[in-house]
């Protein structure tokens, strides 16, 4: 017999678009009491990610909503469902976070999604979330999917926890290698704080751009302030990103490029602010991949299945996280076969085709 925490919060499942714009208000205040709220964990994200992607492969909202005893949400934990055919004949009813499983030449690339859950309610959040898919809450599933989650997030470790407990074999593996740059107040400072060679390549970079720039009558930096001079400046970016790929690059695929128009106009209007540092932060850690004053981000993923005959695939060794776990049907073994190369495809293959910002 299994046993695993008792939650005191009230739990339900959204699955229609309607009730999740409902529900954004609740999701960003829950984001402010969160212990480190993502940029890719916002509703301006993942639901423009829903808008766009979520029409392709008969995929069906899933959004697990935690509430304590006054009504108030503290966890949300954003999925959706799919039904896949392995090898044309093993038919898998998958759980998958939003903003990931994409088709490659589509993918986005989010890091650090997950679970929103307040500070100090993540094992109640954990145990409750639990409940809520051993009791088929979400429907019919065999396989859970949640990668590139914050290895240094408490949460992840707990609900892992909470599905060992109910029967699932769950295992916590290495995902993806996420790294991010600690901004300064500064331009100035952060320059500074760069090792000499990073130092004098970006140094050297700005002058080489300013010496083309002035032969070709000079640059303007220049600020959107309405969507007019937003819709100009996508103009400029995808000719310039067109010339620099020949053609190629992510922006030939219209979803992605659909995607980052959407989210930009939302920052434009106000929606989700915080989105503007992490703009900045890509911009910053692209402009030299060798960096050194990054830092090397830890994405963690979660897998589990119902049955201990199973047999688990190591998955890549990197420092992104993935959890996944096995619902309670028979193709539970061939699910896990599935869940190990499932990884592989959409997390630690993943990689940022060419993109500029």
């Amino acid at each position: 017999m299994c046993y695993g925490a008792v939650s005191s919060l009230r739990g339900y499942v959204l699955d229609d678009r309607a009730a999740v714009e409902r529900l954004v208000p609740a999701w960003w205040a829950l984001l402010k009491r969160a212990a480190s709220p993502q940029p890719t964990q916002t509703p301006l994200w993942l639901m423009t990610w829903w808008d766009v992607m979520g029409g392709d492969g008969g995929r069906q909202l899933k959004v697990a909503v935690a509430e304590d005893a006054a009504g108030e949400v503290v966890g949300i934990l954003p999925l959706l469902r799919r039904r896949i055919v392995l090898k044309g004949v093993i038919p898998v009813q998958t759980l998958e976070l939003l903003g990931s499983g994409e088709d490659q030449a589509d993918e986005i690339f989010s890091e650090y999604i997950g679970a929103v859950v307040a500070r100090d309610q993540e094992r109640a959040v954990a145990a409750r979330f639990a409940e809520m898919l051993q009791a088929g809450d979400f429907g019919h599933w065999d396989d859970l999917t949640m990668p590139a989650m914050s290895a240094d997030d408490p949460w992840v470790a707990l609900f892992a926890d909470e599905l060992r407990a109910r029967g699932m074999k769950t295992d916590v593996v290495p995902d993806l290698e996420c790294r991010y740059i600690l901004l300064p107040a500064t331009w100035d400072e952060y320059v500074a704080g760069l090792d000499g060679d990073s130092r004098y390549f970006v140094r050297r970079t700005l002058r080489d751009f300013e010496a083309w720039a002035k032969a070709e009558g000079g640059a303007t930096l220049k600020r959107v302030n309405n969507d007019a001079e937003m819709t100009q400046g996508w103009e400029i970016l995808l000719s310039g990103h067109a010339e620099r790929w020949e053609g190629g690059g992510a922006f030939r695929s219209e979803k992605f490029k659909r995607f980052h128009q959407t989210v930009t106009r939302g920052l434009l209007a106000g929606t989700g602010g915080i989105l503007i540092c992490c703009g900045w932060k890509w911009a910053a850690s692209r402009l030299r991949r060798s960096t050194t004053s990054s830092t090397k981000g830890t994405c963690t993923s979660i897998r589990a299945v119902a049955r201990s005959t199973c047999r688990r695939r190591s998955g890549p060794a990197s420092p992104c996280t993935c959890m996944r776990s096995g619902g309670r049907s028979s193709s539970a073994t061939r699910a896990t076969t599935f869940s190990a190369s499932r990884v592989s495809t959409s997390a630690s293959s993943r990689r940022p085709t060419a993109a500029t910002w």
